[in-house]
């Protein structure tokens, strides 16, 4: 428990922020019954500090060095933390004796010294020029009070979505915007006493709402974008304008229809004239939303570009004065210079946001005793269908943000070299990140690593370029990765012996081992505290559960994390899939697209589509690196780019920016032996089987062939060394115990034909899967290789029997695993070369 002088402190420093005007007389922290959490919070990502300082004097750093939604990512809250304290001591004059260390306000493990730094700064030279009268800090006997316990900081990062959580992104002077362009106001008339009258003032300002921001739009269109047509380049007006035609030309044809079925009477079809781009067939406002939705999808991409085009708008204001006096010039003719260009391109987020509201005050005055079923039903489907919006925007805008985050990531790793084709955002949302000590039991060493914890791969750093003791700004460097999903977390108990091992590191003893599930390895980790552990614990516990989601194991559902096209929905709930990437599941059987929450929900797994959906496109992997010891004592990459390097297929397991050393289809670079799995369909019987055969048999047999003679042979058991690497996929895929033999350009080429777990589907790549050999050789008789294959782009033609040609008899219709989008790590504009076999 805090004592009173301590909690006179953060009361006194909350007045005092409030003074300043960074808290307002109602925030959260200023409630009677707040606690000091509540300002802790507040501060926690130093976004507010940063603010802070340019409430005491304007201009006293540039907000754009700064993240404004790090989203608790542990590496930006301290970057924005310690240019508030870089900033308070080179232009505040605080001395290093009165500047709190970062990580006391991220941790929350000495917030008292928090407020001194923020009590000295309110009596700096230039906190008293601003007039503003400071608070002095009380000392205090007792102990600093520990916060961490008290707090779920994990609540931070995810916090529970309410309808407010919608206007995350508004602000204050925004919104006033918004009130003045499209609000009405009904003061001057008589209020409404029946329920008749109180549902059609809803629907009187639904409708004229709607008719004033169409008329915002077109102002947008008409005095801004073409006038500035001639003074932007192309790139720039895209980005500033963005959405803005489209939204128009869609909300004059929703307007049609909204005002067809809120001014006629009920049971008639209406009198409207109605636009070509409307949809005249709808007959209730259900109608009119459900068949608008698809359409309105576009506000995610809108509101994931705003940020962006008011960035530019400002940059434009400062750095391009022809350009700033032609803006100034149409905010002046367009509204008399009330709004500026950069505030007006947020009324469309705040317009899309106010619907579902709207909607849910016109329910709540229907009565379906009074207005019946059907009128009620109606109006519930329209709130569901813009709350589905609603959330889908506010996903995406958090989407877009995250993945700014991860781009930085990905730029603070100076050394890290991604896989081709590859991005850091296709390991999935960050789940973690911070300093540990992490011990290899390969070495016994204790080593001091920054750790990022994606879905998908943990990846672990060394800081450097300590510019400051205090105020260091860091980059880092990559050290090594592990695939997640190949380990486990066994917890360890904490014990006083731990800290004598660890000597000088020694309040680093609170442990976990990570152990590899085939016990090739494990790692022991530590974090500075017991709560620092129970939260880093959680956040392997929940990237795992990300990728193997509980919801899935009382089905018969393989589901696979997956990033979807935008506007794809749940087929069980029919609401969107919300967000950029990652937004759901996708069943590698019957394709069902769904929200992790409804997977339990999903009826029985569906018969195996006969007909294949589109294929996604396909990925280039790294070639497997030769490895090389480093200080680290793990193992390092040495990439070899020659023709000769061997690849390996794509699969969702990620292949990493490091080699992973781990991976259950490699021993000391070894192969390990293929499984003989026996294929029931008796493929004696196909002309095209040539039984057990060596590689280099089938090569000399098929040289002597047309071009498109082929066959399939079984593998015989043995090491082939490091030329044949095999990884293994999500659904866990074995190595081959068959392989394709391709006569095609007068070359010979060998694809291994591999065989997931469970022995009961397939492939040549993860882009499609089958129910026998049968299958997969029927199909690409009439398909390209070319899909799985990059450059190879030939069916299988002839097959090989004792040099006559003949035609194969047809397999079943081949099942289609579809699974290979960019969410189960198959990227854009790519192919798979091919592996020896």
């Amino acid at each position: 428990m805090a004592s009173s002088s301590s909690e006179e402190n953060w009361r006194e420093c909350c007045a005092w922020l409030t003074r300043v005007g960074l808290l307002s007389a109602d925030h959260r922290a200023n409630w009677p019954k707040a606690t000091i959490r509540d300002l802790a919070y507040t501060l926690r990502d130093g976004v507010q500090l940063c603010r802070l300082l340019n409430l005491i004097q304007p201009n006293s750093l540039d907000l754009k060095d700064i993240n404004q939604r790090p989203q608790m990512a542990q590496f930006l809250c301290l970057r924005n933390i310690r240019t508030f304290l870089q900033v308070s001591k080179s232009h505040f004059e605080l001395k290093d004796s009165e500047l709190f260390q970062p990580t006391m306000l991220f941790d929350l493990s000495d917030f008292p010294k928090v407020i001194a730094t923020l009590s000295a700064l309110s009596f700096s030279p230039k906190g008293k020029r601003s007039g503003i009268t400071g608070f002095s800090r009380t000392q205090s006997t007792d102990t600093a009070p520990q916060l961490e316990d008290d707090l779920n900081l994990e609540d931070l990062g995810s916090p529970e979505k309410t309808e407010e959580d919608y206007y995350s992104v508004v602000i204050q002077a925004e919104e006033d915007i918004y009130q003045d362009l499209c609000y009405i106001d009904r003061q001057t008339k008589r209020p409404p006493v029946t329920v008749r009258e109180k549902r059609d003032y809803v629907k009187g300002e639904l409708l004229e709402t709607e008719t004033n921001y169409v008329e915002a739009l077109q102002m947008l269109k008409r005095k801004f974008m073409k006038p500035l047509a001639n003074f932007m380049k192309e790139e720039d007006r895209k980005i500033i304008f963005f959405g803005i035609k489209e939204l128009n030309e869609i909300h004059t044809g929703f307007l049609s229809d909204l005002t067809r079925v809120l001014t006629s009477s009920p049971g008639s079809s209406g009198s409207s004239t109605h636009f070509s781009y409307s949809f005249p067939f709808s007959k209730t406002l259900g109608d009119v939303f459900e068949n608008w939705k698809e359409k309105l999808a576009i506000y995610g991409d809108y509101c994931a570009n705003l940020t962006r085009a008011q960035n530019l708008t400002e940059e434009f204001a400062t750095k391009n004065e022809k350009l700033s006096q032609e803006i100034h010039k149409c905010e002046k003719e367009a509204n008399g210079g009330r709004f500026r260009l950069r505030d007006l391109l947020s009324v469309p987020m705040q317009r899309v946001l106010k619907y579902h509201l709207l909607l849910k005050k016109l329910l709540d005055e229907t009565a379906e005793e009074v207005h019946g079923y059907e009128e009620f039903e109606s109006i519930e489907r329209a709130h569901d269908v813009m709350s589905d919006i609603a959330e889908f925007t506010n996903e995406v805008k958090r989407d877009s943000e995250t993945l700014s985050i991860i781009r930085q990531i990905e730029g603070s790793i100076y050394d890290l070299k991604m896989p081709d084709g590859m991005e850091l955002k296709d390991y999935g949302r960050l789940q973690k990140d911070g300093e540990l000590r992490i011990r290899g039991h390969d070495d016994n060493r204790l080593k001091s690593r920054y750790v990022f914890v994606f879905d998908k791969v943990m990846i672990m750093c060394k800081s450097t370029r300590m510019v400051d003791k205090l105020l260091r700004v860091e980059q880092y460097s990559y050290k090594h990765s592990l695939c997640l999903q190949e380990y486990r977390v066994e917890d360890m108990a904490t014990t006083a012996t731990h800290g004598k091992k660890l000597g000088r590191e020694s309040r680093w003893s609170f442990g976990w081992n990570l152990v590899h599930h085939k016990e090739k390895n494990v790692y022991t980790i530590y974090a500075s505290t017991e709560e620092q552990k129970r939260r880093w614990i959680k956040a392997i516990d929940d990237a795992l559960n990300n990728i193997q989601p509980r919801e899935s194991r009382g089905t018969d559902h393989v589901m696979v994390m997956n990033s979807f096209e935008r506007g794809e929905s749940c087929v069980e709930c029919r609401r969107l899939l919300k967000g950029l990437f990652y937004q759901g599941y996708k069943c590698v059987r019957c394709c069902s697209c769904v929200h992790r929450n409804c997977i339990s929900k999903l009826r029985k797994c569906g018969t195996i589509q006969a007909q294949p959906p589109e294929l996604p496109p396909r990925p280039l992997l790294l070639p497997i690196p030769f490895l090389s010891q480093d200080s680290t004592g793990l193992l390092s990459p040495t990439f070899s780019h020659a023709e000769t390097s061997p690849r390996v297929p794509s699969s969702p397991t990620p292949a990493l920016p490091l080699n992973n050393l781990n991976s259950p289809s490699t021993a000391n670079g070894m192969r390990l032996p293929a499984h003989h799995y026996v294929n029931l369909n008796q493929l004696e019987t196909f002309p095209w089987f040539a039984g057990e055969m060596e590689r280099e048999t089938a090569q000399a047999l098929l040289e002597r062939e047309p071009n498109g003679t082929f066959l399939v042979r079984v593998r015989p058991i043995q090491s082939t060394g490091r030329g044949s690497f095999q990884s293994i996929t999500s659904i866990n895929i074995t190595d081959a115990a068959y392989a394709l033999s391709l006569k095609w350009k007068d070359q010979v080429k060998h694809m291994k034909i591999l065989t997931t777990s469970d022995e009961k589907l397939f492939c040549l790549s993860e882009s499609r899967y089958f129910k026998s050999v049968v299958e997969l050789i029927d199909w690409y008789q009439g398909n390209s290789l070319a899909e799985s294959f990059s450059g190879l782009d030939a069916c299988l033609e002839r097959p090989y029997d004792g040099g006559r040609c003949q035609s194969s008899p047809s397999g079943l219709s081949p099942f289609t695993y579809n699974g290979g989008s960019e969410g189960s790590f198959s990227f854009p504009n790519a192919r798979i070369p091919i592996s020896p076999s």
